[in-house]
């Protein structure tokens, strides 16, 4: 049983983790850790992009912030993410704008429930 099948979350369904690292506490702190580091330079990112305008790379982190949300199961930031993809395509800025800050919203809340996890 891994240790990490007691954090208990609305926001973060660690099943495909433990799953897929097949209990190896190890690995799934080091994805957790992963996370905590990537996710403050993520969303300085996007928010840089949008900024400039930049809608190719702007997209293109989106998605591959996407990759790391999903792999610890934030499915409700999983979902801004696309859709913040796919709005990015139209160049709606401030349909992007709003979408970024509900991303930084949750993606504060999900770091913090880690974080409190892991001390």
């Amino acid at each position: 049983m891994s240790v990490f099948e007691n954090l208990k979350s609305e926001l973060i369904d660690l099943n495909y983790l433990l799953e897929a690292s097949e209990g190896d506490d190890d690995f799934i702190k080091m994805m957790l850790d992963s996370f905590l580091i990537n996710t403050p330079t993520y969303l300085q990112d996007l928010n840089q992009l949008l900024t400039k305008k930049d809608y190719i790379e702007l997209r293109a982190c989106a998605h591959k912030f996407k990759g790391t949300v999903v792999i610890i199961g934030v499915e409700s930031l999983k979902v801004l993410l696309e859709t913040f993809e796919k709005a990015s395509d139209s160049h709606d800025d401030n349909v992007l704008s709003d979408l970024l800050e509900k991303i930084k919203s949750i993606s504060e809340q999900v770091v913090q429930e880690i974080s409190d996890f892991l001390n």
